[in-house]
């Protein structure tokens, strides 16, 4: 059985070539002229014999004074062997015998038959020309180009004395120039007389990938294209000659000198040509092993080890190793003797050799490699290279002991956890790990936040939430770790200030400290805040101005209390303005204090009548003429009543001025007597105006005794404010 080849190399194998500068002698031929032609024309094909050539020319219009061109051209084709005679040649071009000469004295040679059919005939003269000749020994054959490429014959590895060996015959050279005439440059008509050549040079021809080494596991052997060159080849060449040829092209052989190994010695699984070995040191792999002797690298971004202890245990010739998940590839450098069945003997080849490792080669390089990560510094490459050889033993115990050791060797936690999170994002993609880390991570984690202090928990939460993150640890938790030793031995408030400053959020503080009802109690005792955190500002300024509008308005308590009429209304705008919105601002953290919310909301029982009066009267009293009697009836059919009462007492109130010429110091129920007393109004009208007057200030000071009315109490009233000027409408 045919066995499967490993290595097949296709390259160039040069053959002699000679070169020969070729004279050609030969006869030169011309165009046939029309005297010729008319010549040749009439001895072909007249049927007369034996008549003379003078009168058919006559008969012909030819004068006789142009008869001696036809004989000196009569004589010239004779001489030339176009045409044969019975007579003297000599006396032909002779013009007295040329006139007696008849048609059947001459006749056409075979050659001059041949000559006139394609139109020429000699000069006469003979000519020469040089021309390049190639012949091959191999192929047995004569070119006039050489299509291969060529050198001489002492500049390759034949050498000059090559030939002197081999067998070969020029002798058939001039009848393949006769062949090829017309390439050479000579007419079809011309013969050659003789061609001479002086010594060939001699050539190296080479073509490209004519050879083929075959090489399988019993041997090489040579290949060609075609039987000539084969045939030569096994006549004229060797091993030894074949093998310094090799080394004579610089993509068979290393740079530097290799050790040389019988074929048989070796476990082969590929082989590779020289050139090739850095295009091989360059396939893809996770791990890299370079003795450094040969220059092969990586530039890439693969783990690499110049280590040659490494490569020792696979074999001490090796020059690099290709390590992935599946195994392990190292190539050897070397000048290998094979056997070579082509001649019977041996040959030398440099060749990179690739064996694939065994799995106890394998896994005993993966060994060495990881003990010396483990005795040295740690570092990503070191990470990087444990983190493969655990996913190649499957065995993540590994990576567990190398954390372990090197986290041992270091003082501070800080310093720990940065390493162990740095591991963690080499090592997580590998199997096993994450339960490890997880243990680790909690005793350090556990360990840590132990030592938090108020002044250090900005930089310790710094530390810390990137392991946290790792962790998976919910945000929650991770808050009640923190604050754990922290509420331990300081207030909430401060615990809170303390979370607050890390950044964390208000929601997730204050599920772990709760300081809402601290600061609404001490809004409802008027106590200060301290306004150290964004939440305690919103209190302090709800609380500020909850008690600022209590002393505009005189309360004390929002259940017993009397409110003052003495208050500059544009404040008490601003500050309720300023109130409300503050109010609305911690309206949110109502679920965390219910009891004392409830207590806070009496207020607004307070303050919001006098705003809305205040409002609508500051509105009604920038325009009191435009209050119309369509409006206050539309106020009262919406059910509108405050509105309605309030206009109508700022209407009655700038009537009244008007009509008794008041100024604006005057108060309301001053206008109402005076008016009453100067007859303007009658005493029932001045009860009803005192009556809207006292309802109105009801709805202000909630507090007081009301005055009761309906809609039709509403419409009397409207009548009567209406009527002080004699308004219908």
């Amino acid at each position: 059985m045919e066995l499967k080849p490993i290595k097949k190399i296709k390259t160039s194998c040069p053959f002699p070539m000679l070169e020969y500068k070729v004279d050609v002698l030969y006869n030169e031929v011309r165009k046939a002229s029309g005297i010729a032609y008319i010549i040749l024309e009439l001895i072909q094909k007249s049927a007369m014999g034996s008549e003379k050539i003078a009168e058919v020319l006559k008969r012909f219009g030819i004068p006789s004074d142009l008869h001696y061109m036809f004989a000196k051209e009569l004589s010239s084709l004779v001489a030339n062997g176009i045409l044969d005679t019975r007579i003297n040649s000599s006396y032909i071009d002779n013009i007295k015998y040329f006139e007696q000469m008849t048609l059947d004295l001459f006749e056409l040679t075979a050659k001059g038959r041949k000559m006139f059919a394609e139109g020429a005939i000699p000069t006469g003269q003979e000519k020469a020309k040089t021309t390049p000749v190639f012949y091959s020994p191999v192929t047995r054959k004569f070119e006039l180009v050489c299509t291969q490429s060529y050198a001489p014959l002492e500049t390759s590895f034949l050498g000059e004395d090559f030939l002197d060996k081999v067998k070969y015959d020029v002798s058939g050279m001039e009848e393949y120039l006769k062949f090829v005439q017309t390439k050479v440059g000579l007419k079809a008509e011309e013969m050659i007389i003789k061609i001479t050549y002086q010594e060939p040079k001699k050539l190296a021809a080479k073509a490209e990938e004519n050879l083929t080494i075959t090489i399988d596991a019993d041997g090489m052997d040579f290949g060609f294209a075609t039987s000539d060159e084969k045939a030569f080849f096994e006549s004229y060449y060797s091993s030894a000659l074949m093998s310094a040829g090799m080394l004579m092209k610089d993509k068979y052989k290393f740079d530097i000198s290799v050790p040389t190994v019988d074929f048989e010695s070796l476990k082969v699984d590929n082989l590779y040509i020289p050139s090739d070995a850095g295009k091989q040191a360059a396939r893809p792999c996770k791990l890299f092993i370079g003795r450094g002797v040969h220059g092969y690298s990586r530039t890439d971004n693969v783990l690499k080890y110049e280590n040659g202890g490494y490569l020792d245990i696979l074999d001490e010739k090796a020059e690099f190793a290709l390590l992935d998940n599946a195994g392990c590839k190292y190539y050897l450098p070397l000048n290998v003797r094979i056997p070579c069945k082509t001649f019977g003997d041996v040959f030398e080849i440099q060749l990179l050799v690739e064996t694939i490792a065994s799995e106890d080669q394998f896994k005993s390089v993966l060994q060495a490699i990881y003990l010396d990560c483990f005795e040295r510094g740690c570092s990503a490459e070191s990470s990087q290279t444990l983190a493969y050889i655990a996913t190649v033993l499957g065995d993540a115990e590994l990576l567990n002991k190398y954390t372990l050791k090197k986290l041992s060797e270091l003082g501070a936690d800080e310093d720990r956890i940065d390493l162990l999170l740095r591991l963690n994002t080499t090592f997580s993609k590998c199997e096993g790990w994450n339960a490890y880390f997880a243990e680790i991570a909690k005793d350090i984690f556990n360990r840590y936040v132990q030592t938090v202090e108020l002044e250090s928990i900005i930089f310790k939460n710094t530390v810390l939430t990137p392991l946290r993150k790792a962790m998976d640890m919910p945000e929650a938790e991770y808050i009640s770790a923190l604050a754990e030793p922290l509420k331990a031995k300081e207030s909430a408030e401060l615990v809170y200030q303390a979370l607050d400053s890390a950044s964390f959020g208000e929601s997730e503080i204050l599920a772990i400290v709760n300081v809402i009802d601290i600061y609404a109690t001490r809004v409802l005792e008027r106590t200060p805040i301290d306004g150290a955190t964004e939440l305690a500002s919103k209190f302090a300024l709800f609380s500020g101005n909850l008690w600022k509008l209590c002393d505009m308005l005189g309360v004390e308590n929002p259940s017993d209390y009397t409110l003052k009429d003495d208050y500059n209304i544009d404040e008490f705008f601003n500050t309720f303005a300023t109130y409300s919105k503050a109010q609305k601002e911690i309206e949110k953290y109502k679920a965390y204090a219910k009891d004392s919310y409830e207590q806070l909301k009496r207020f607004d029982s307070i303050f919001n009548p006098v705003q809305e009066v205040l409002s609508i009267e500051r509105t009604a009293s920038e325009h009191p003429e435009k209050i119309t009697r369509k409006f206050i009836d539309e106020q009262i059919s919406r059910g509108r009543y405050s509105v309605a009462i309030s206009n109508l007492l700022i209407k009655a109130q700038y009537d009244l001025r008007i009509l008794l010429s008041a100024d604006l110091s005057v108060q309301a129920n001053e206008l109402i007597d005076e008016a009453e007393n100067q007859g303007i109004i009658k005493r029932d009208e001045a009860n009803r105006l005192h009556k809207l007057r006292m309802c109105r200030n009801g709805l202000q000071h909630p507090e007081k005794r009301q005055i009761p009315f309906d809609k039709a109490t509403l419409e009397e009233w409207r009548d009567t404010v209406f009527s002080l000027k004699g308004e219908d409408e």
